[in-house]
């Protein structure tokens, strides 16, 4: 399958965003002729004159983002509302894609004014929580286990708000799809053969079809998913956080936390964190380091759906 759509414009919705682009972007939900950013073929700057930061493989400075991806292309995102792209030629596509959902389109948020978190989004009886963790943590794992259980996905690895939270705070939904380490597959029966690999990777792409929710549903919680310092520990532990401990855990689960001051964003990213503070509950649910926990990190947080009020 073709990786363009030659002089045919494709439009697409994820995040918030609404895409036009010549790209074939399978993984996306499909729109009719809207568009607020516009992905195309052009010609890159080769630096931004008064640039306020500069690094190995970028350079940003307001409203501008420059940024070149070893094997895969030069990006240009402006004003939160315009991608331009050159790739290499022997770039390979899921490459371009995983850097576009994963690097480019936060550039993008942020731009905006936006501030995204990394987990899963997952729906639960009528409500919807972030599940949220360092790498390693286990977060991916707990939603897919969810979605196995007949629960559905709104959004996987990056959690984008509505900007008007006096309407209510819910999650875009992001693409009907999630990635599965093999040790994961494993101990879930997963099949992983026919499935698409992230390169230089340990992980696949999961279709998703009726397990999708686009819906807008009420977003009231975060579960932050650690592990046991003492390896001897085996049970799961729930407790809510609640002041600074709160505020520093949507703090560092905030999506490519690290790229917000290289883009002079520190100080409104402090603010979007304290104002989402105000507007949902935060746990944190401690696991042991070794063997899978799921069933017991899945009951613990249904229940707490159950029992708080929100």
């Amino acid at each position: 399958m073709t990786n363009y759509s030659g002089n045919k414009i494709n439009y697409y919705s994820i995040y918030g965003i609404k895409i036009a682009t010549e790209l074939v972007l399978n993984e996306l939900v499909k729109m009719d002729g809207e568009s607020d950013l516009i992905i195309s073929s052009g010609k890159v700057p080769e630096f931004l004159k008064g640039t306020t930061q500069s690094y190995a493989f970028f350079q940003t400075k307001e409203n501008e983002f420059l940024a070149r991806i070893k094997n895969v292309g030069s990006f240009y995102v402006i004003n939160g509302n315009e991608i331009i792209y050159d790739l290499y030629n022997d770039a390979e596509f899921i490459s371009v894609k995983m850097y576009l959902y994963g690097f480019l389109l936060p550039v993008v948020l942020m731009q905006r004014g936006q501030f995204s978190l990394h987990g899963s989004c997952i729906e639960i009886e009528g409500k919807s929580i972030i599940i949220a963790g360092h790498s390693g943590a286990g977060k991916s794992s707990l939603g897919i286990a969810f979605r196995l259980a007949g629960y559905k996905l709104i959004a996987d690895d990056l959690i984008a708000f509505n900007e008007d939270w006096l309407e209510g705070l819910y999650v875009h939904y992001g693409f009907p799809v999630q990635k599965i380490t093999s040790d994961t597959a494993k101990h879930l029966k997963i099949k992983t053969m026919g499935l698409e690999k992230i390169p230089e990777d340990d992980k696949y792409l999961i279709p998703l079809k009726d397990e999708f929710l686009m819906t807008p549903v009420p977003l009231v919680a975060l579960f932050e998913i650690t592990l046991h310092e003492d390896e001897t520990k085996g049970e799961v532990v729930l407790e809510e956080l609640m002041g600074g401990e709160k505020l520093r855990c949507i703090i560092a689960n905030t999506y490519n936390v690290q790229m917000i001051g290289t883009m002079g964003l520190a100080q409104k990213h402090f603010k979007y964190g304290t104002s989402l503070t105000k507007r949902i509950k935060v746990f944190r649910i401690t696991r042991p380091i070794h063997g899978f926990s799921l069933e017991q990190q899945m009951a613990l947080i249904v229940n707490a759906i159950k029992k708080t009020t929100f």
